[in-house]
């Protein structure tokens, strides 16, 4: 940055890497999606468990939201991605552990 080196780490994927180093990449590559593997570190707040969750990627919106205490029909909208996310209704079927790319 302005001619100075720059290092940026995302801990996530730091983190993956030694296990993938460690385990290798047939261990990785046996949890989550197969198109994308692995898995992925979920904030959960508001009427539920909250707290910070590792899925495995693929796994549907319903399937976390269960885990976490949610009642489905009680369940009007959840907003994915933060602040600047959008709001999905209940009638939506998303995987969060796809990162939108399916």
């Amino acid at each position: 940055m302005r001619g100075r080196p720059t290092l940026v780490n995302n801990v996530e994927t730091l983190a993956h890497i030694a296990l993938i180093a460690r385990y290798g990449s047939d261990w990785f590559r046996s949890v989550g999606d197969p198109h994308e593997p692995g898995t992925m570190l979920v904030t959960l707040s508001g009427a539920l468990d909250q707290g910070i969750v590792e899925i495995p990627t693929g796994l549907p919106l319903t399937d976390l939201l269960a885990s976490a205490g949610s009642r489905a029909h009680t369940l009007r909208a959840v907003l994915v991605g933060g602040y600047h996310g959008h709001g999905l209704r209940q009638k939506n079927s998303v995987r969060p552990g796809c990162r939108g790319r399916h």
